[in-house]
């Protein structure tokens, strides 16, 4: 049983967990509130606050009680008639949700509950301003615990596995024991008591077998779950953005309507901090120097309010944060002149590059804000901050109609749904999976080659009366033709794409990974999902799949059945073994993988392999050397190739002194690269370098 201070530790985790949800809900209500008064909301407000307010006391937070009372006390007049609150007043509302906020996050940093921390209601916080990160960005040290833990939990079940394997051996002593006992008549009573044990211990097999098995299933949920916990939620950040909508409209006095999309999409907590800035600038942008005041836009046409939409959307390796206001536009002819005044020429340029340029040089009208001032404020901050996140900013506009400004960024995980499918290679070698974003799932039915049209190009299949392309799995990944018989339509961002398979597989929740800059992948491949054992499933992308062959079969590629199909890579990188073990695999070759030299050393006391792969720099051995001792032991038949980011002259000519048959830059490595290679070595074709 758990100590008292453990108990309080947790009751507090589990405090600032709700407080934190209760806080980002009473914050949108109030702003909803502000725009369209309704007792609904307000009551909703109300109950928030009173829920928050009573955990708050449980855990002895009572400069947060209070502080959420006197909230209480500021909205009760306006229960019953539910009318706009006052400019005045709405702001000091806010500005108490940021004050539960700075207390919430003093909480978690002093890790306690106790009310001594020294805090009150009325105690001086910093001003955070509207640039600063929202509270929920450092993930919660709770949730990295849980998920080592849950790691640990699956390495136990994998032991617990092999003893399941040690079971079965003893029961079949048991069966022989039996067998051997049946002809004696002087050992019945032996015979009855192995029967016995023989039966019990199948019992016990079939009771731990199904018990492993269902807390697994329940183990990967959580596990799932967790992750998801380790991801935020991209609507965690429009709290912040329509304060920001607010405080620049009152400024300049504009009617706006906000307008979110995309809120359901997890993204890496340090990203979403990153960008929040940046985000908080273009929505300003947007109303300060975009939207025009409501006469204006009356005698326009337009809506007496602006509208401005932020949305967030995955497109294959990329994460893209929009921002459109259906504004006046971007003045490019005073941004021409800004450019032309720091020197740069923009005569000839079309529109467009006058755009990029604005992003690229920094172009400010900071010191003119007027209606000639175009929308230059504010971008070299925008630019920077999607630079450092690895990505790029575009500008796009069209005169008295809209301004878009798209963060382009690379994103290292999200949690997604995924359609598992299948692919056949052989009855021997089984079938490889390979998983599909749900999101683009349109329609998955039988094939039916009556709606199948082939030329010397590629397939197409008929869908709803409509020809679309039809591209095989088997293709794609470089298996020769299997039965494929089931087909999947599948959205992309201009059209629609068939993808033939050979079976569905169910729906899968997982953690999904970028491949590694330099792997050069096919443009099907988005990424890839590990599963609890470190095994790789590639996830495709059906917009890559628009670029790719119907019919790549790639079939000059494939091994050849006269040599071995089994293959070692030495890497101490989890991601390149992966990768390599992926296409390797996907290609059907057997592969055993090692993480470093002398590991590989050893697997080659276990099996027989036709070629290694190695990588130069590592723990321990590195792959000079490894290559040097293979050469000088009774495995120096194997071929071994080197795959590196050295490039040097040096380093290649040290490969072929040492007697690497191949040398490969990961800089200039694909699958297509590697798989050649492989197999011209293996069929005696010579090596590449």
């Amino acid at each position: 049983m758990g100590s008292t201070s453990d108990v309080t530790k947790n009751l507090a985790a589990y405090f600032r967990s709700e407080a934190k949800e209760l806080i980002e809900r009473i914050s949108e209500d109030l702003l909803s509130f502000e725009n369209s008064p309704d007792q609904d909301k307000l009551i909703r407000i109300l109950r928030h606050a009173h829920t928050l307010k009573g955990a708050a006391r449980v855990v002895g937070q009572k400069a947060i009680a209070d502080l959420t009372h006197g909230l209480e006390e500021a909205l009760e007049p306006y229960r019953d008639k539910a009318d706009a609150l006052p400019t005045v007043e709405m702001t000091k509302l806010l500005e108490s949700i940021d004050h539960l906020s700075g207390l919430l996050n003093e909480m978690e940093r002093s890790d306690t509950a106790s009310p001594s921390s020294g805090l009150n209601a009325s105690s001086p916080l910093p001003n955070r301003g509207l640039s600063a990160p929202p509270t929920w960005i450092a993930p919660s040290s709770e949730v990295e615990t849980l998920l080592e833990d849950l790691h640990s939990t699956f390495l136990e079940f994998e032991n617990m596995r092999k003893r399941l394997a040690d079971l079965e051996r003893q029961r079949t002593l048991f069966d022989l024991l039996v067998s051997q006992l049946q002809g004696d008549p002087n050992l019945k009573g032996s015979k009855a008591i192995a029967e016995e044990l023989s039966y019990q211990s199948r019992e016990f097999e079939r009771s731990i077998n199904g018990s492993v098995e269902q807390v697994e299933r329940e183990l990967q949920q959580v596990r799932i779950g967790a992750e998801k916990l380790r991801l935020t939620r991209a609507d965690s950040l429009f709290p912040l953005l329509r304060r920001a909508v607010r405080e620049s409209a009152i400024q300049v006095d504009r009617q706006v309507e906000f307008i979110t999309l995309g809120g359901e999409v997890r993204l890496e907590n340090h990203l979403l901090a990153a960008v929040s800035g940046a985000l908080v600038q273009a929505v300003s942008n947007a109303i300060v120097h975009g939207l025009e005041p409501s006469v204006e836009r009356v005698k326009k046409g337009k809506t007496a309010h602006g509208n401005i939409l932020l949305e967030v959307k995955r497109y294959g390796r990329e994460v893209i944060f929009s921002c459109r206001d259906d504004g006046r536009g971007v003045d490019l002819t005073s941004a021409r002149r800004e450019l032309q005044s720091k020197g740069i020429t923009t005569q000839d340029l079309p529109d467009s590059s006058v755009l990029e340029l604005m992003m690229s040089s920094g172009v400010s009208t900071a010191r003119r804000v007027t209606l000639d001032s175009g929308r230059g404020i504010g971008l070299g901050l925008i630019r920077e901050a999607a630079s450092i996140l690895g990505g790029k900013a575009v500008l796009e506009t069209e005169k008295e109609l809209f301004t878009e400004l798209k963060l382009h960024l690379p994103w290292s995980r999200v949690v997604l749904e995924f359609l598992q499918v299948r692919t056949g290679l052989n009855s021997q070698e089984g079938l490889h999976q390979v998983l599909i974003p749900l999101e683009g799932v349109r329609a998955a039915s039988q094939l039916n080659e009556s709606n199948v049209s082939r030329s010397d190009t590629q397939e197409t299949f008929l869908f709803e009366g409509e020809p679309i392309r039809l591209v095989s799995l088997s293709g794609v990944l470089g298996h020769p033709q299997s039965g494929e018989r089931t087909v999947v339509v599948l959205k992309t961002k201009t059209s629609l794409v068939a993808l033939s398979v050979e079976t569905l597989n169910g729906i899968k929740t997982a953690s999904l990974m970028p491949l590694p800059p330099w792997s050069q992948a096919s443009a099907a491949i988005t990424g890839a999902v590990l599963d609890v054992e470190g095994n790789a499933q590639l996830v495709l992308d059906p917009d890559g799949l628009l670029h790719t062959p119907s019919s790549s079969r790639l079939s000059s590629e494939r091994p050849q059945e006269a040599f071995s199909r089994r293959l070692l890579v030495i890497d101490d990188s989890l991601t390149t073994r992966t990768l390599q073990e992926t296409i390797l695999t996907s290609s059907g070759f057997i592969v055993d993988l090692a993480s470093s030299g002398e590991e590989g050393l050893e697997a080659l006391e276990r099996a027989q392999y036709s070629l290694i792969l190695v990588d130069v720099e590592m723990p321990g051995i590195d792959g000079f050397t490894f290559i040097e001792e293979l050469q000088a032991s009774q495995y120096r038949e194997i071929p071994a190739v080197l795959v590196t980011s050295r490039d040097s002259p040096e380093d290649k000519a040290k490969a072929l002194k040492v007697g690497a048959k191949g040398y490969i830059v990961k800089s200039e490595y694909t699958p297509k690269t590697l798989l050649k290679m492989v197999n011209q070595i293996l069929t005696g074709r010579g090596s590449t370098s």
